[in-house]
């Protein structure tokens, strides 16, 4: 999972499956000439069974053009909103040695306030670098500081961490 996590966020320009759009992520809808259908389906049809296609069925083409539009759509959404938006931000910190950790959140980025942030994401990382489990985290204000927190793990020794937190206003 780690490399999965770690590519996604950190690669360049992702590989898109664009199917049924255009180079730009737009809808690209034709009649097939084969069928006379519309490429993509308006809505999935009917006639799925509740089980899913057996094993030697056929999906109808536009619903799968219709699911792999939306997965296209859906990694383009994220690659430009989510991971590389010039409003997330991404970090990493040192177990405090009480709990919770504290992050100013203005150390992340100035504009950075309590009501203008969400988290996306806390790791704990392990020594060789690998992500070891995902943490809770909030945000709190003490002394009027606004801070991410993040509670040390159940049992954890010293523990770095790594967040993606995201400027939404």
């Amino acid at each position: 999972m780690s490399n999965l996590v770690q590519d996604a966020i950190h690669a360049g320009t992702p590989i898109y499956p664009d199917i049924a759009v255009n180079s730009d992520g737009t809808d690209n809808n034709i009649t097939d000439s084969e069928s006379g259908m519309p490429n993509v389906a308006a809505t999935m049809q009917t006639g799925v069974p509740a089980s899913g296609w057996p094993g030697n069925g056929i999906p109808i083409f536009n619903n799968m053009n219709r699911l792999f539009r939306i997965v296209t759509q859906w990694i383009r959404w994220f690659f430009s909103f989510g991971w590389h938006s010039s409003n997330t931000f991404y970090g990493g910190a040192t177990d405090s040695g009480s709990t919770p950790t504290l992050i100013a959140l203005s150390s992340i980025n100035s504009a950075l306030t309590r009501a203008n942030c969400m988290i996306i994401q806390v790791q704990c990382i392990a020594a060789d670098n690998s992500i070891t489990s995902l943490a809770e985290a909030y945000l709190k204000t003490s002394g009027g500081v606004d801070y991410l927190a993040i509670p040390r793990p159940g049992g954890a020794s010293s523990t770095v961490y790594t967040y993606i937190v995201r400027k939404t206003s």
